[in-house]
């Protein structure tokens, strides 16, 4: 019995390492990289018709590329010569992922607990409205992961998502936008403002450095005069 019962110790104290250890990891789980432009230099400011996806956006441009006007603290009164990056967000196909974190969790023989929200997400980029497009289709993902002491992830990972029916991100980015226009209270501190925001930095990540370049060729001829910008060319993402 004794032994039993320091076996069952160990189990317990190792449980709880692996879920303080994991516990905290969220999907998606990206390095914090330095921006190799800056706002400075180029001088935009972002324009959406949606405050959610303004928030996304300024969250991810100041993590990945450089904090534009008018986000955060960046608030420059004379925009004059600042070129107006309109952005369009639409989504798509939101899924709970149920079948896929199961699947994981099941091949992992119930070590992995997933509980994630997916959509296709449809972004659109142009700056001053005559520049040349820069448009991607691609899936975001957010939630929250683990490895874990079998068989608690397989359980785990059912039950989680059933109960992550509020995750899906038109929900999320319709309550941030509600907490930031004032029709609700902010009483989350803004949660849904970022987990919103995980789900727009999950699908542009793969295209950071595409976005980077686009700003730097065209920014130089949005917010020059007598250049002429009619039949402007698109520039696709990929579909994941």
């Amino acid at each position: 019995m004794k032994v039993l019962s320091s076996l069952h110790s160990i189990y317990i104290f190792l449980q709880i390492f692996f879920i303080v250890f994991s516990g905290s990891c969220m999907y998606p789980l990206r390095p914090r990289s330095v921006p190799n432009i800056t706002a400075e230099s180029l001088q935009f400011r972002i324009k959406t018709p949606v405050s959610s996806d303004q928030f996304a956006l300024c969250r991810f441009f100041e993590k990945y590329i450089g904090l534009p006007e008018g986000c955060g603290s960046n608030i420059n009164q004379d925009q004059k010569e600042s070129a107006e990056l309109s952005a369009q967000i639409n989504i798509e196909n939101e899924s709970y992922d149920i079948s896929r974190n199961i699947s994981f969790s099941v091949l992992s023989a119930g070590s992995f607990i997933g509980v994630t929200t997916s959509a296709v997400f449809s972004l659109e980029f142009y700056l001053n409205k005559k520049s040349e497009t820069f448009s991607l289709k691609q899936k975001g993902r957010a939630g929250l992961w683990a490895f874990v002491l079998p068989p608690i992830g397989l359980p785990g990972s059912i039950l989680g998502n059933l109960l992550n029916t509020h995750r899906k991100p038109e929900k999320t980015r319709k309550e941030c936008s509600d907490e930031l226009d004032g029709i609700s209270k902010p009483a989350r501190s803004l949660e849904a403002c970022l987990y919103y925001a995980a789900f727009i930095e999950d699908a542009l990540y793969p295209f950071r450095n595409e976005l980077m370049n686009y700003l730097k060729s065209q920014h130089g001829q949005s917010i020059s005069s007598g250049i002429d910008r009619t039949n402007p060319a698109r520039k696709k993402g990929n579909v994941l």
